[in-house]
């Protein structure tokens, strides 16, 4: 399978569960303020990810630090 855009388009979509992490840059515009266009954007996405199926799991930093360690992560595409 070659690493081009589109093939690895395609794995996402094919993909379960979704984590998601969102950092604090983006969630406050560099600490101007919420990002509230942005999230308003996130939520639709992240609909539409549950709506077609996919599992969505969100994160934030600590979490993925944290449990980094207990994560395994496996393919089932060929």
């Amino acid at each position: 399978m070659s690493n081009s855009p589109l093939s690895n388009r395609q794995q996402l979509a094919k993909a379960k569960r979704w984590v998601i992490k969102i950092g604090s840059a983006l969630l406050t515009n560099d600490g101007r303020g919420l990002n509230l266009n942005g999230m308003q954007s996130w939520v639709d996405q992240i609909a539409a990810l549950i709506e077609s199926g996919h599992e969505v799991v969100l994160v934030d930093r600590k979490s993925t630090r944290l449990n980094s360690s207990y994560i395994t992560i496996t393919s089932t595409t060929s």
